[in-house]
């Protein structure tokens, strides 16, 4: 129940924990981790590379053995191999691509060699910041959003049973929300005999976007409006920013285990501190 990544603590509620980038980082970031309203156990996590301007998030999958090892194992293979395929000459798509197959075999790998960890699985959001470009890469239903000028964009869509609901219009987002299997994921990392493919999108950057990476344990309770809500009516603390997603997941009955990384925000006064 840890994040994972460079960076000192900051003062938490409850068995919260914050990290935040060093005061030299090139993109400045903080990540905020809680186990939610009604679990002990905390399956999700994350992981920086402050020098390549990597940031990934993984939500071990729930009622699965060992999912916080197979969303430990997606981080960390994601960001430790983007860094280095981006200084072997790779485009920041291509280095997340081959980033995201890399883990899902290393899950595969690993739980295969471990019959208590057969059938784990996780979620993955992952992006690379490069000066004037961002490039996002997801599997399952963590996502990834762009704050700009005052306007909160919606980056992914979920590979789940509720967002196929919603592409074929057979309900609207209301009916949608009401379904019991919503949740259930259409792909994830770690499945056996499935050829992984990870859903890529590469998009601008400018000074002042801010990058917000979460795990469902803050959009199951809170719509994209409310999401946004909290962006505009925030101080200009990337730490406060993300102390009040989680607060407002928390106040909203979150039962899932909730996580926050934000990304950028300097060129809009989003201070680190």
């Amino acid at each position: 129940m840890s994040g994972i990544g460079p960076g000192h603590a900051l003062a938490a509620t409850r068995s919260s924990v914050a990290l935040i980038g060093r005061p030299q980082t090139r993109v400045p970031w903080v990540a905020v981790t809680d186990p939610g309203c009604a679990r002990r156990h905390n399956e999700d996590r994350f992981q920086v590379d402050d020098t390549h301007g990597v940031f990934a998030l993984a939500d071990g999958m729930g009622g699965h053995h060992a999912g916080e090892v197979a969303s430990e194992i997606a981080v960390r293979t994601v960001v430790q191999a983007v860094g280095a395929l981006q200084e072997a000459g790779l485009s920041s798509d291509d280095a997340l691509d081959r980033a995201v197959r890399a883990a899902h075999a290393g899950i595969i790998d690993f739980a295969q060699a471990r019959p208590d960890c057969l059938g784990m699985g996780t979620t993955l959001v992952a992006a690379a910041i490069d000066f004037d470009r961002l490039t996002v890469a997801h599997v399952g239903d963590s996502r990834a959003y762009r704050w700009r000028a005052g306007v909160l964009d919606r980056l992914t869509a979920d590979h789940s049973i509720g967002q196929q609901m919603l592409d074929t219009g057979r309900l609207t987002p209301a009916e949608v929300g009401r379904l019991p299997a919503r949740g259930i994921l259409t792909r994830a990392l770690g499945v056996a005999g499935e050829a992984l493919r990870a859903d890529l999108a590469v998009l601008d950057w400018r000074a002042g976007d801010l990058l917000l990476l979460c795990s469902d344990g803050l959009t199951d309770p809170l719509d994209d409006a409310a999401i946004g809500r909290v962006f505009a009516r925030a101080r200009r603390s990337l730490p406060m920013l993300a102390q009040e997603l989680i607060a407002a997941a928390l106040a909203a009955g979150c039962a899932d285990n909730v996580t926050v990384l934000l990304a950028g925000g300097s060129g809009a006064g989003f201070g680190a501190h």
